[in-house]
């Protein structure tokens, strides 16, 4: 098991640093050591970040809606001088190896850095690869400090009343946060077209992108409560706001004054990330010329259009290369165990999988398969109509299909 595998190494990794935990202690498990810990491997195993960490004022990641980061700043530098001089820590805690292994594989952070770094190819240590790791990673520890975050996070979690810290770092590794950002990160790459960027460019496009993605904020959906006391009483509407987050309507945002709170493009940026908002309720202007293809392959016509191109149109906002349905078959068939062991050119997981797909497809196709269509899994772009029985729109939807198929 891979966690058994890091808590060896990290024991060995102790050990090679010259910490050595205390004996005999009498007194209650300090809980220092958590962080400590790291810091003291950090600054003997790999004594070049130490600077990256002292000076926090450079790479320190935007605050999160407006809130106050000297707080931040300080443990960061308790951080450091931990860093270069191991401080006098009590008895460790008898799960210290374990918690630190699973920081290790699923940590926010970390994950970020492996994730940036298997796009970017830089050196472990380098400066803009870890502030851009601690971009990311700034983004999803507001993500879990939602109060809709942690009501989720604590009720999935099999062992109640543990710290919530604890129990974010066992949600990203039951979830798989590694393989989710290595995911995003391919997607931005290609998505944003750098490419042909530099490395440091790559990691401060995809870093920003992950960071404005996860830093939306809540936004306010006007409603109308309707009363009627009785037969023959006046009809009255009630204007209220209700507070959503994980479910968007596309485009300019206001709060209750007014004031604007997310622009169209937040939204959409938001939306094509394996994070909230997991619902985008558009009009025809997200008709032509935007792309929601990324993580999402299904598509609701609240309302149907009237010829065959319009409903191509719609459709193909989740149909584009390297779409969700795509990834999610390519993923489906060669994801687990059918990688052939010479296939694998590189460090980010994707672009083998996508050169599996490819080296595998028929001699006589062209590059449609399998960045556009791949069908050897489950997944397909779905079309959902909510339609009333007996209503117009039942024939209509009949038309429809039937002139989209001669369209094509």
């Amino acid at each position: 098991m891979a966690l058994d595998r890091v808590q060896q190494r990290i024991r060995q990794r102790f050990q090679d640093a010259g910490v050595e935990f205390p004996e005999g202690g009498t007194g209650p498990p300090d809980q220092r050591w958590y962080w400590a810990g790291p810091a003291m491997l950090d600054g003997a195993l790999h004594p070049k970040t130490a600077n990256w960490v002292k000076g926090v004022e450079d790479w320190l990641p935007p605050s999160p809606e407006g809130t106050d980061q000297r707080g931040f700043a300080r443990h960061v530098a308790e951080f450091h001088r931990a860093m270069i001089d191991q401080p006098d820590l009590g008895t460790p805690p008898d799960d210290l190896v374990e918690i630190l292994a699973i920081v290790a594989l699923a940590g926010p952070g970390v994950c970020a850095h492996r994730a940036l770094r298997r796009i970017a190819k830089l050196d472990p240590a380098h400066r803009k690869l870890l502030s851009g790791a601690a971009r990311a990673a700034q983004g999803l520890r507001s993500t879990f400090n939602m109060p809709e975050s942690t009501a989720l996070v604590r009720a999935l979690s099999p062992k109640r009343g543990t710290r919530y810290w604890e129990l974010v770092i066992r949600h990203a590794l039951a979830g798989n946060l590694q393989a989710v950002l290595d995911e995003y990160a391919h997607v931005l790459e290609e998505s944003l077209g750098l490419m042909a960027k530099s490395p440091s460019e790559v990691v401060d496009g995809i870093a920003g992108e992950m960071l404005e993605a996860l830093s939306i904020r809540t936004s306010p959906v006007r409603m109308d409560n309707i009363r009627c006391e009785g037969p023959g009483s006046p009809i009255e509407v009630d204007p209220f706001n209700l507070r959503t987050r994980f479910a968007l309507r596309f485009g300019d945002l206001r709060d209750e004054r007014g004031e604007s709170v997310q622009r169209a493009d937040t939204v959409r940026k938001a939306f094509n990330s394996p994070f909230r908002p997991f619902i985008l309720a558009s009009t025809s202007i997200g008709q032509e010329g935007l792309d929601f293809h990324t993580y999402c392959h299904a598509v609701y016509h609240w309302n149907l259009p009237h010829n065959p191109v319009d409903l191509e149109q719609r459709e193909g906002r989740v149909h584009r290369y390297k779409g969700h349905a795509v990834r999610k078959n390519v993923a489906e068939r060669y994801g687990l165990g059918g990688i052939r062991t010479e296939s694998r050119p590189g460090p980010d997981p994707w672009k083998v999988l996508f050169q599996q797909a490819r080296d595998d497809r028929a001699a006589d196709s062209n590059d449609l398969i399998p960045y556009w269509i791949f069908e050897e899994g489950s997944a397909r772009v779905q079309r959902r109509v909510p339609l009333l029985p007996f209503s117009r729109e039942v024939d209509q939807l009949r038309r429809l299909v039937g002139s989209l198929a001669v369209y094509r």
